[in-house]
């Protein structure tokens, strides 16, 4: 919202009766940051659902499991047992190849978690637990502005001693100003939020490549 419009915004919601009321391009503003910040959280969730190694870890971070917790590495290590007890040097050379194909699919899981933490998670979470929460508390501070404004505002209509209405209007216009600067302050951090919204597809599609990229390692060989 340009300077001008705040400003006259701000006449209009003591002077001409808007009291409380926000402008609509105010309004729909903040509904989309909260439209935003839910599709982000199930977005988040997704993620971590998709990528999590271990389906009964879905509440722990993405992080390897243990050797012992490792399907992968209990699984190669079973190969491992098969193929010394295997006797045909062809079947070895098969079970061979599969026990290196087990290490690729850990390698290709270790480093596609470590691009789903950078790449997807960290911006996703930064604008969820940082971003948007920056927003709300100096939108909640204007809030406690406007209300302070239009309590000295009914202070000077209220006022029936001359002699102090000079001190109260310049209390006032104090008021004003504050609620006028702290206005701007949130329609500047609102303008990021094409930025925000740019930098979350971005997040979704270095998920979707990245996923893309490890799952070549399952197909059959």
């Amino acid at each position: 919202m340009p300077l001008g419009q705040v400003k006259e915004w701000v006449k209009k919601i003591v002077f001409l009766g808007e009291r409380s009321e926000y402008h609509p391009s105010f309004k729909a503003k903040l509904a989309t940051l909260e439209n935003v910040c839910v599709a982000v959280r199930s977005l988040i969730k997704g993620v971590k659902a998709v990528a999590q190694p271990i389906r009964r870890w879905r509440s722990k971070p993405l992080m390897m499991p243990t050797v012992d917790e490792d399907e992968h590495t209990q699984f190669s290590k079973a190969l491992t047992v098969l193929m010394c007890l295997l006797s045909k040097e062809e079947i070895k050379n098969y079970v061979d190849k599969i026990i290196k194909a087990q290490d690729q699919i850990e390698e290709a899981q270790r480093q596609f978690l470590e691009k789903v933490r950078s790449d997807t998670l960290a911006p996703l979470l930064k604008f969820v637990n940082e971003e948007a929460v920056t927003i709300r508390k100096e939108k909640a501070k204007l809030d406690r502005l406007l209300a302070d404004y239009e309590a000295a505002a009914d202070d000077v209509k209220a006022c029936t001693d001359q002699l102090k209405v000079p001190t109260l209007t310049a209390r006032t216009e104090k008021f004003r100003e504050d609620v006028e600067n702290q206005a701007q302050i949130v329609a500047t951090l609102f303008e990021n939020l094409p930025k925000y919204m740019k930098q979350q597809a971005a997040a979704l599609r270095s998920f979707t490549l990245n996923r893309n990229i490890a799952a070549k390692f399952y197909q059959p060989f």
